[in-house]
């Protein structure tokens, strides 16, 4: 997902980067300290995530976690991505400087979009917590791979486009997985992680429901 420079139009470009702008500037109104140290860890997390890449059918793919940071960070996912891409782009060349601002908002909206329904769709048992989160992963990932074909497609590259959104396929279903039984195993260590307000003692009694930051 990471968009090298000299592929997109300079009206992709220029809109990305306001989203972004709008978006960071919306997730600091509600960054605490807390938040800080969270929106670090997962920054750490995509970097990693983003950085192994597999070879498939003469390109390569991997990992996006978008919906992850969303289920974690809620807004905050602005500001990691932001932070994430720009080391990346820094330290390992991965991207373009310009094309930043694309790259976050094709992952954040999608992402926080997961979150904000996770935390919202009412108390899930949690038999059913990791499906819905293997549900909603699988749509933010393809949302985010829709994203980049419209961008791709609108800078005169969508026959890439296509074929970029193709080879991500397996990938989708895998990190969907990932995705659900990390969100099982933090409801399982903390009860009521992604729904703060359930009692820990009604969650362990009933099952958790999802939730999350704010």
């Amino acid at each position: 997902m990471h968009m090298a420079e000299g592929i997109l139009s300079l009206p992709i470009i220029a809109g990305g980067a306001a989203c972004c702008a709008a978006g960071c500037l919306w997730a600091l109104r509600s960054c605490g300290p807390e938040q800080v140290t969270r929106v670090g860890l997962m920054a750490a997390v995509f970097f990693t995530l983003s950085f192994i890449h597999v070879p498939l059918a003469g390109t390569s793919v991997h990992l996006l976690g978008c919906a992850l940071l969303g289920f974690i960070l809620g807004r905050q996912i602005w500001l990691a991505l932001t932070i994430a891409l720009s080391l990346q782009v820094l330290l390992l060349g991965y991207g373009g400087l310009t094309t930043i601002g694309v790259t976050a908002t094709m992952l954040a909206i999608p992402g926080h979009a997961a979150g904000t329904l996770l935390r919202r769709s009412g108390h899930w048992p949690a038999r059913w917590l990791g499906l819905f989160a293997f549900t909603l992963a699988l749509l933010a990932i393809e949302a985010a791979l829709v994203l980049a074909w419209l961008a791709l497609s609108f800078s005169q590259a969508g026959v890439v486009s296509w074929w970029f959104v193709i080879a991500h396929q397996p990938v989708a279903l895998v990190e969907g997985l990932l995705t659900a039984g990390a969100v099982c195993y933090l409801q399982r260590a903390q009860p009521g992680y992604f729904h703060p307000s359930i009692p820990a003692k009604w969650t362990a009694a009933t099952g958790p429901g999802p939730g999350g930051a704010p």
